[in-house]
């Protein structure tokens, strides 16, 4: 939190700079490209605080697969053990967890293409959207994975490729050998995985269904409330409830009501110019207030832990002094 807050001093210096009316549009950018950024670093900083897998101070941000949509009739069906895929990891979650919006991970996706490029090449392209627009797209040369090429699959036979800019790897089988064998074959792009509906020459093997959308890791998100057990009993004397309060963007700068403009309201352009600047002049201090407030409830929680721990030692120390008599 204290780190936190040194980024929301910081984020208010470059609001306030740019509130400026000597300041030029192309350096108005610059802050702003700053301060989005350093909004991105409160989000990471509230999502990878844990102890234990418990988070403290945000929603986790971790992301899971839409399995169902790798299943028969599902909208990623195709990318399966038949066509070459064994498994597919999710490698980097805060990537998949950039939303800007608070719909969550689930309008979040990815599209597998593998296609004939000019000269012989086969490429294989995952294209990624995000909260439901194009993100990232990233392509690797297959072509070797031909039969006769060098990285030929036998039966048994299992390898990673790796998309390290969209933060997922796949598994592959030997099939995926047969896969690029189809494609090589016809060089008019009518069998390219993703666009033939009859893929491999299977009357049932339909590579448009291609996508696959992910779910949220609901084992990630931020508890109401953590309970410590600091008595022998079972009642609610015998336990401590301590409130956990979200410090991430859309929850600093909502005010003590929860109901004013958050940083994460203030989108990409947040201070681009000097009118949306001076509204966040206002934006950053709330959060500056919303912080402190949450800051003080972990004080006034762990001195109350404090006071509890004491009474145990006493508690301790009067029973076996009683035991010794």
């Amino acid at each position: 939190m204290a780190t936190i807050d040194d980024i929301l001093v910081r984020m208010k210096t470059l609001a306030v700079q740019s509130s400026s009316g000597n300041l030029s549009d192309t350096e108005r950018g610059f802050l702003n490209d700053e301060f989005t950024e350093l909004r991105d670093e409160v989000d990471r900083i509230a999502s990878s605080t844990n102890f234990n897998g418990i988070q403290l101070l945000g929603n986790g941000g971790d992301v899971a697969l839409d399995y169902a949509d790798l299943e028969a009739a599902g909208t990623g069906a195709a990318i399966s053990a038949a066509n070459g895929f064994d498994a597919i990891a999710i490698t980097d979650n805060n990537y998949w967890a950039t939303d800007t919006n608070a719909g969550g991970v689930t309008d979040n996706d990815f599209t597998v293409a593998i296609n004939y490029a000019a000269g012989g090449q086969v490429i294989m392209t995952v294209s990624t959207n995000i909260d439901g627009a194009a993100s990232r797209a990233q392509s690797i040369d297959v072509s070797d994975y031909i039969t006769g090429g060098s990285k030929e699959m036998s039966a048994g036979d299992k390898s990673t490729l790796n998309f390290d800019e969209l933060g997922l790897s796949f598994t592959i089988n030997n099939n995926f050998t047969a896969s690029v064998d189809s494609i090589a074959a016809d060089n008019t792009g009518a069998s390219d995985f993703g666009t033939d509906t009859q893929f491999n020459a299977g009357a049932t093997n339909d590579s448009t269904a291609n996508t696959v959308t992910m779910a949220a890791d609901n084992g990630q998100t931020l508890a109401a409330s953590i309970e410590f057990q600091v008595g022998g009993g079972n009642t609610a004397n015998d336990r401590l409830s301590i409130n956990l309060t979200s410090v991430d963007s859309e929850a600093l700068g909502t005010g003590s009501a929860g109901t004013d403009t958050s940083l994460a309201d203030l989108g990409a352009n947040a201070i681009s110019t000097a009118a949306s600047a001076q509204n966040a002049v206002e934006v950053v201090t709330r959060a500056i207030d919303d912080l402190q407030r949450a800051r003080a409830a972990v004080g006034t929680s762990q001195n109350r832990l404090d006071f509890a721990g004491q009474n145990l030692a006493s508690t301790q120390e009067n029973t076996e002094s009683a035991r010794s008599t």
